[in-house]
């Protein structure tokens, strides 16, 4: 059975790399000051140069016409397709989908809700690809990848919340008075909505803080399971230089191999630039 693999741009896979890897992917839109761009019109230095010029930032989900389009497109060539859009918690791509599927594509077209963000997909779909290869069906590895979805933790440490306050994420005044106090907030996510879990005075104290919350997840909520079942990553926006001090801590830490990658544009829309993150991502088990 010859199966495709399908993603969005949300996964912050380049779409030359996606290439290299067997990947398809769909080019999610965004908005800024009502001109709409995606990842593939901009590269990411022209990205950021206009969202440090915008003042009303939206993403969007994926044009329903152009993933059908890309669905129609794929089964020409294979018998079946697994469809990696982003995540639910952060956008209505997959429950916009799922009637379409249901009545045109069923059991040839299969959505997966992976609760996996950016560096995190990146091991997610690593893990895909050795099951097709393995010849596991796509429904059995659908139901390993929701059944593991719970097992994503994702920490991003903002530079600035201005970016927040122009998504209509925070108030102007909380925007004013964290960038005042030099307050950098860490936003967690487990493949829903970001919440503010710490508030930090400075990136040095932003990263400790996201290291011990990575160390406390693997006591508590992992239960200290052997660091050889996960892959862990350090992602960021227009900040490589901290980044890979941030990774070497990492490393440092925790003892293993850290994924380094750039965050998506449609991320960037959110949380601007100077942004650090730290992820936690559980391999799925084949038994």
């Amino acid at each position: 059975m010859n199966t495709a693999i399908l993603t969005d741009t949300s996964c912050g896979i380049s779409r030359e790399e996606a290439k290299l890897l067997g990947y398809e992917m769909i080019a999610l839109p965004f908005l800024l000051d009502e001109v709409e761009y995606d990842e593939d019109k901009l590269t990411k230095v022209e990205f950021y140069e206009k969202l440090k010029q915008s003042n009303d930032i939206h993403t969007s989900q994926a044009p329903i016409k152009m993933v059908v389009e890309t669905f129609d497109r794929l089964l020409k060539e294979y018998d079946n397709i697994l469809y990696f859009p982003i995540t639910s918690g952060l956008s209505s791509s997959y429950q916009s989908i799922l009637p379409i599927v249901e009545e045109e594509y069923k059991n040839r077209v299969f959505v997966v809700d992976h609760k996996t963000i950016s560096v995190v997909e990146r091991g997610l779909l690593e893990d895909v690809s050795r099951f097709l290869k393995e010849g596991m069906s796509p429904q059995d590895i659908k139901a390993k990848v929701e059944e593991n979805a719970k097992n994503t933790r994702v920490y991003i440490s903002v530079d600035t919340l201005e970016y927040l306050r122009k998504g209509g994420r925070v108030s102007a005044l909380s925007a004013a008075v964290g960038n005042i106090l030099n307050i950098k907030p860490i936003l967690f996510s487990n493949g829903n909505k970001f919440e503010v879990v710490k508030k930090a005075r400075g990136l040095k104290q932003a990263e400790d803080e996201m290291v011990n919350l990575v160390a406390n997840d693997f006591k508590e909520f992992f239960g200290n399971e052997p660091i050889e079942k996960f892959r862990l990553g350090v992602a960021y926006t227009e900040c490589i230089d901290e980044a890979k001090k941030f990774k070497d801590v990492m490393t440092e830490t925790f003892k293993t191999d850290i994924i380094l990658d750039e965050l998506s544009t449609v991320i960037g829309c959110h949380i601007g630039t100077g942004a650090v993150a730290a992820a936690i991502y559980k391999k799925i088990d084949e038994n």
